[in-house]
């Protein structure tokens, strides 16, 4: 058993999940992360359309909650991110590991095993790098600066890269 509790087996058959789903994800073509940056939000509707939007001060997020709503935008939620989620507080590898082959084994369509696996990816802290496996809503409202986006991401997947290699 490694010294973070989990056994070389568990280490390895996660790992061996991981690498299918980046061969997987390789497999659909380009992928361009996408990002919204800042710790304040404002959600908002329009004609069956929604937005979600982050910015760094206060001061911005107002100004965009003035702004949606001068142009009949419905704001729905708008304040500061909250760190409130723990990785602590959501499920284990190897539990969700565990129920989606119990699923397999009991014929479950690869729909139903998909939509558990995403509310587990929702459960993750906001840093895990496992949230970016959530699919896309095309919700708009992300940073257009796609070199940041980029550049915001590697940084965070060599870290963690590096962290499986040498725990």
């Amino acid at each position: 058993m490694a010294a973070d509790g989990v056994s070389d087996q568990q280490r390895k058959k996660m790992v061996l999940m991981m690498r299918q789903q980046f061969e997987a994800a390789r497999m659909q073509g380009v992928y361009f992360p996408l990002q919204r940056f800042g710790s304040f939000f404002v959600a908002a509707e329009k004609d069956d359309t929604n937005t979600f939007m982050m910015f760094k001060t206060l001061n911005e997020l107002e100004r965009a909650v003035d702004q949606l709503k001068a142009k009949g935008w419905a704001v729905t939620a708008s304040g500061k991110k909250g760190d409130k989620v723990s990785a602590k507080d959501a499920p284990s590898g190897t539990f969700v590991a565990d129920v989606i082959q119990q699923l397999r084994d009991s014929h479950v369509s690869d729909r139903v095993q998909d939509e558990i696996y995403q509310l587990y990816l929702e459960a993750m802290p906001e840093l895990s790098m496992r949230k970016h496996s959530i699919h896309r809503k095309s919700v708009p409202g992300f940073d257009p600066d796609a070199v940041r986006a980029f550049a915001y991401n590697m940084h965070h997947g060599s870290h963690q890269l590096a962290r499986l290699r040498y725990p």
